[in-house]
């Protein structure tokens, strides 16, 4: 997304998952530190389904405040290593997907 972007220098970093890798430290400082932006405020969402939206009203909250001027949104979720793929109940409707803005 940064580089579609032209590599944007982003103020913050929101990252909405449920499906961390690792509970802590939390995904978005270490995407920050990944991307050479250490230092800028990166912090996570966790609300499953609803996840991106509630990044996106946090992201646009933070813009409206003028606490930063351009905000990352990374949404990602990788339930497969949580859910059995043949699991009939659950594993038709969960699946695996990213996205930034």
């Amino acid at each position: 997304a940064l580089a579609l972007a032209g590599d944007p220098q982003v103020d913050a970093i929101v990252v909405a998952t449920s499906t961390g890798d690792q509970p802590m430290p939390a995904m978005a400082p270490r995407l920050a530190s990944r991307l050479g932006r250490d230092g800028v405020a990166a912090w996570d969402v966790s609300a499953a389904c609803s996840g991106f939206v509630y990044g996106l009203a946090t992201a646009a909250g933070v813009l409206c405040a003028g606490i930063a001027q351009r905000v990352l949104l990374v949404a990602a979720e990788v339930y497969s290593t949580l859910i059995a793929p043949d699991d009939r109940s659950a594993g038709v409707v969960f699946g695996d997907g990213a996205g930034a803005v």
